[in-house]
């Protein structure tokens, strides 16, 4: 099968013109149309002096125009980089500095964030006038690339620091879309695929190429929103759907969600995040669907393992004592990738000990934007060093134990928070929670639970008294805090360093001892 990505949309195009590519706000758009309105796109971009390997910004919710842009860019060899439109101006003006953007489309309502750019960079707005001309006639000047070619760059969601820009190729996009459809039940030509992720991130970026790639329908919504999103698969018959456990959460809180036609889904694939069992038992009652947990890095080009749907039947149909999937793993290595959980100096480990998670095969993506330190991740021997820690069972299952950068060390012993997340997850008077390290004159530095609750607040003795014997008597926590919410990305991370922050504002560094 083709594998440019620009060459796909020509072949749809050509193959079955009239098929729905997707759906936006009541309005259908054919494979043909889909076309049709990039090759405009990327036309009026050749026309404002961008070549090949240029790149442009694109600062909108969902919308139609987002897509003729970004795939505009595409046929035209240029690279789109859609920017987080939850970000502050001054880190649309770091991304757009640090692609070498020149020029910028965003919507009327991003405009006032963009006042103060360089005066190097142009900004068009997206206003009607635009919107005009984007549907007129343009002739699109060919451009020919090949699979290895950079297609697009993402930033990161910036969970651990600066966004770095991963640069992901056609071929990172095929195999990505081929491993889709590989593992996924039911994906296929006739799918009709939620996309509710924002074009800025490999989450809604991602699950759309997929469906071009697929030749299904997209349902494609301006944003994640709990009701909208329940209506939007009832009225579209969504068959596929992509979310976090904390989208799920707030459908599942939706007043009148068990009033919803759920009966379209077939599947649903989630990610950021495992999702505890009384989440998932409350998502199948929802949804009536199967379910896929993905483990994946936008540097991975959001793919690599999967607690497949048979894992979650297995969890779901479990009898006490019976032998199951480990529901808080992030399942097996993908068909045609490889796993290795390494030591400090890249050894792979045994089953059962804790190591730094390394992935190789095709959805590697081309490495980070720009002379980066960071780049140095990207093995020569095609091993990309993910930063997470986790464990390897005898069967295969990997089960990630944190980020290497959020471990605590108090007194002297490595602790990392999820693992303790797991057992308070668990308690019924917890509805979320993060596990942070907070300074200690004594220790260096302590284990802070950090609880959103249900309704009634625990004392810190009876959350030590929870996890006692589920963990290891010096992972307890020492200190207990509430919030009414954790801060999250859209794509449901948890900021644990925006969790953390208030703790350490007090010390020079972020680190004690």
């Amino acid at each position: 099968m083709e594998k440019v990505l620009s060459e796909v949309i020509r072949q749809r195009a050509s193959i079955h013109p009239s098929r729905e590519a997707y759906v936006f706000d009541g309005r259908s758009v054919s494979y043909a149309e889909l076309h049709q309105r990039a090759m405009r796109a990327g036309s009026m971009l050749q026309g404002i002096g961008l070549v090949p390997g240029d790149r442009v910004g694109i600062l909108c919710l969902n919308n139609v125009e987002a897509i003729d842009l970004i795939f505009g860019a595409i046929l035209a060899g240029i690279v789109p980089v859609s920017l987080p439109w939850k970000a502050v101006p001054q880190e649309y003006a770091g991304i757009i500095a640090d692609a070498g953007v020149k020029h910028v489309f965003a919507a009327p309502m991003f405009m006032p964030a963009l006042a103060a750019l360089s005066a190097t960079v142009k900004v068009h707005p997206l206003d009607e006038d635009l919107k005009k001309f984007l549907s007129t006639s343009g002739k699109l000047k060919p451009v020919v690339r090949k699979a290895e070619d950079l297609a697009a760059i993402i930033y990161t969601s910036g969970t651990t620091g600066t966004p770095k820009g991963v640069m992901l190729s056609h071929a990172n996009l095929y195999a990505c879309a081929a491993l889709c459809h590989m593992e996924t039940p039911g994906f296929g030509p006739t799918t009709r695929l939620l996309v509710c992720g924002p074009l800025y991130s490999i989450f809604g970026f991602g699950a759309f190429f997929s469906s071009l790639y697929t030749g299904c329908t997209a349902v494609l919504l301006p944003m994640f929103d709990p009701a909208s999103t329940l209506a939007a698969i009832q009225d579209e018959q969504v068959t596929h759907a992509l979310f976090a456990p904390i989208m799920m959460r707030a459908m599942a809180a939706v007043s009148d969600a068990d009033t919803y036609d759920m009966g379209s889904l077939q599947h649903i694939q989630y990610g950021g995040s495992p999702m505890p069992e009384n989440l998932l038992r409350a998502a199948t009652s929802l949804f009536q669907c199967d379910f896929t947990q993905v483990y994946g890095l936008t540097e991975t080009t959001g793919v690599g393992c999967a607690l497949r749907y048979d894992d979650h039947r297995a969890i779901l149909a479990a009898q006490p004592g019976g032998v199951v999937p480990p529901i808080g793993s992030a399942g097996k290595i993908g068909l045609g990738l490889q796993l290795q959980v390494c030591d400090d100096l890249g050894a792979p480990l045994p089953h059962g000990e804790v190591g730094e998670v390394r992935m190789k095969g095709d959805v590697i993506s081309m490495g980070y934007w720009g002379d980066r330190e960071e780049n140095e991740r990207f093995r020569s021997d095609g091993w990309f060093i993910t930063g997470d820690m986790g464990v390897l069972d005898e069967a295969g299952y990997l089960t990630l134990v944190d980020r290497r950068n959020d471990m605590i060390v108090s007194k002297g012993v490595n602790i990392f928070p999820a693992e303790i997340e797991l057992v308070l997850e668990k308690h019924p008077d917890v509805k979320e929670c993060a596990v942070v390290s907070a300074p200690h004159e004594d220790y260096g530095e302590e284990v802070c639970a950090v609880l959103v609750g249900t309704g009634r607040k625990m004392e810190l003795q009876e959350v030590r008294k929870w996890c006692e014997g589920k963990v290891a008597d010096s992972k307890l926590p020492s200190r207990l805090e509430y919030m009414d919410a954790l801060p999250r990305t859209l794509t449901g991370k948890v900021l644990r360093r925006a969790v953390r922050a208030p703790f350490w504002k007090n010390e020079s560094k972020g680190v004690k001892g």
